[in-house]
């Protein structure tokens, strides 16, 4: 009996041992498996307060949370009220979304809903809903499908060498943070430490609209402040006066600056054009384009306005259309540098450099600045120079660095020109040399065998010299002062004062040389206190005690006339004759006569 006892004993014990090994079997098999799909559970039934976790390749951490779970298939579980949070490297939490309800796959770690999204980045900084989304763990990667809006508080902009929590509006510079930046878009995608807003994108601050089909931010950490933004396709951006379009335009918040490709163009109030590349400075409000650069713009005539254009006040405003390879505007200063052609209805200016300064406001030019190989057309008028200053309200023009310049049929030189292009009145100086027709029956050449003949017959077509330190052109009136002297293949005219009188067509009427008048020409000089031509009745007048010297006679008068039309020429009042021998015969016959 004790021996059946035992053995009772012994059977009873192992089934005992049996019965734990069987329970802790079950146990490791249950706790296990807990361990094992700790992150991602096998939803068998209903769960409340659901959560599970995944990590991407880069080591950022997804935690999603839900009110409630139940499976819907072997591996989706419809999860109500979730509530997923990205968490990066530091723990710190960089994206929180929120939504009424979404169907998460087990395996594939996909969370997806049509339902309505609430997205939370930048410390709450930047807040995004939308309708219809995507959430891929394994990739951190969101995707919102309809209807997006983001609301971006601007210190979310700031850069990592800001100061003052001082932020930056996506249009302009401003160092205000109260301001929020609204930004609708069809779609929305996160991912990489990317943000890209998808077609029929507005972006809308306290300073313009920007309108484009791809929007992409660049975030820096810690806390996805943007660093980068980067609009694409379609670019149109609207501030105050000025709207700027183009095919591409990226803002860098280190810089403060928006760089437009792909053909940009603007316009700004009455300014518009275009160019391969345009950076606008948003701190500075500078304007900065290069390449193929295209402006018009209206401003008042600067080489010349029409005589009948009235005063400046009541000028019709011309377009003028200019290009160049650089162009930089500030508000206060347009600047145009490389291959300036400037155009407009009445002329053109080329140059290396043109600058045009506005008046305070930035609306209206004040001064025009050409400089470096200055060439300035109008009509048949041309002047060259190395600089050339134009003073809209006073309608003066300034050119320097010895200009070359022809107005109308006055070509000539000198070290500078002072031009009134409305009126073409113009002033040269510093040594001026112009250069005109010969006028018909200015010769002076005597035949020395005749007293009445004129040895030379006038060729027309022939150029004249005139030679002074400056010249004063008005009206119908060109005066030459100081040093003045006339060179023409005949002969030389100095004195100290000529006036050029024309009439129709330019052409020479009168001419009146005064002071110191010297006239020489081939065997012959005069001197007198003055010369009077008129082209009319073709008599050239020599008054003020007026002396001829030939080889062989020297005249002496109260006047000389000389008479083109037949070549000869008569004494006025008293004259004197004096015969000149050959000087070796040292003697000299005098004729003295009363006329």
């Amino acid at each position: 009996m004790g021996r059946d006892h035992r053995k009772n004993g012994s059977m009873k014990s192992a089934r005992l041992k049996f019965r734990i090994g069987l329970f802790l079997l079950a146990a490791l098999l249950f706790f296990g498996g807990l361990a094992k799909n700790a992150a991602q559970p096998a939803i068998g039934g209903r769960i409340r307060n659901f959560q599970t976790f995944a990590n991407d390749r880069q080591g950022k951490r997804t935690v999603l949370r839900g009110k409630d779970a139940k499976n819907v298939s072997r591996d989706v579980a419809e999860i109500i009220g979730p509530r997923l949070e990205s968490v990066n490297e530091s723990n710190q939490v960089t994206l929180t979304i929120e939504a009424p309800q979404c169907f998460y796959n087990n395996q594939t770690q996909i969370a997806t809903s049509a339902e309505n999204i609430s997205l939370k980045m930048g410390g709450g900084r930047v807040s995004i809903t939308g309708r219809g989304w995507t959430w891929a763990a394994g990739e951190s990667r969101l995707v919102i499908s309809n209807a997006v809006v983001a609301v971006i508080d601007k210190q979310a902009l700031q850069t990592p060498q800001a100061t003052n929590n001082i932020g930056a509006s996506l249009l302009t510079g401003t160092n205000k943070v109260s301001d929020d930046i609204h930004i609708s878009s069809t779609g929305f995608e996160y991912q990489a430490d990317t943000i890209t807003f998808r077609e029929q994108v507005i972006v809308t601050d306290v300073q313009g609209v920007l309108n484009c089909r791809t929007l992409r931010a660049k975030l820096i950490q810690p806390g996805n402040k943007i660093e980068r933004i980067e609009a694409d396709e379609d670019v149109r951006i609207v501030q105050k006066g000025t709207v700027a379009t183009g095919g591409r335009a990226v803002y860098l918040m280190s810089d403060d600056e928006i760089m437009m490709t792909n053909s940009p163009a603007w316009k700004m109030e009455d300014k518009e054009g275009t160019s391969d590349s345009l950076v606008l400075n948003r701190k500075s409000n500078h304007l900065h384009t290069a390449g193929h650069v295209y402006m018009k713009l209206p401003l008042s005539s600067v080489l010349t306005n029409g005589l009948d254009s009235g005063a400046i006040s009541n000028r019709v405003t011309n377009v003028v259309e200019i290009t160049s390879q650089v162009f930089d505007y500030d508000q206060k200063l347009a600047v145009y540098r490389g291959d300036v052609h400037a155009k407009e209805t009445q002329g053109t200016i080329d140059s290396e450099l043109l600058t045009i300064y506005f008046a305070p406001g930035g609306s209206r030019p004040e001064r025009i600045v050409a400089e470096t190989n200055v060439t300035m057309v109008r009509g048949d008028s041309r002047v060259q120079g190395s600089k050339a200053t134009y003073e809209i309200q006073s309608d003066l023009l300034r050119v320097e660095g010895a200009p070359k310049w022809q107005i109308g049929d006055k070509h000539g030189e000198s070290t500078f020109l002072v031009l009134l292009p409305r009126t073409q009145e113009f002033q040269a100086g510093g040594g001026v040399h112009m250069t005109i027709s010969k006028v018909p029956g200015m010769s002076l050449v005597m035949d020395s065998g005749s007293r009445s003949n004129l040895a030379s017959q006038t060729r027309t077509n022939e150029l004249m010299d005139v030679f002074a330190d400056r010249l004063d052109h008005k009206d119908n009136l060109s005066i030459f002062e100081n040093a003045v002297r006339i060179n023409d293949p005949e002969g030389e005219i100095r004195c100290e004062f000529l006036v050029i009188s024309t009439g129709a067509s330019n052409q020479v009427t009168q001419i009146v040389a005064d002071k110191n008048v010297v006239i020489t020409q081939t065997n012959m000089v005069t001197r007198s206190d003055r010369a009077f031509y008129t082209l009319t009745n073709g008599i050239v007048e020599l008054t003020g005690s007026p002396k001829l010297k030939a080889p062989d006679r020297l005249l002496t008068a109260d006047v000389f006339l000389l008479n083109r039309s037949n070549n000869t020429f008569k004494t006025r009042g008293k004259y004197r004759i004096e015969m000149l021998r050959p000087p070796e015969s040292r003697r000299t016959n005098e004729i003295r006569s009363k006329s």
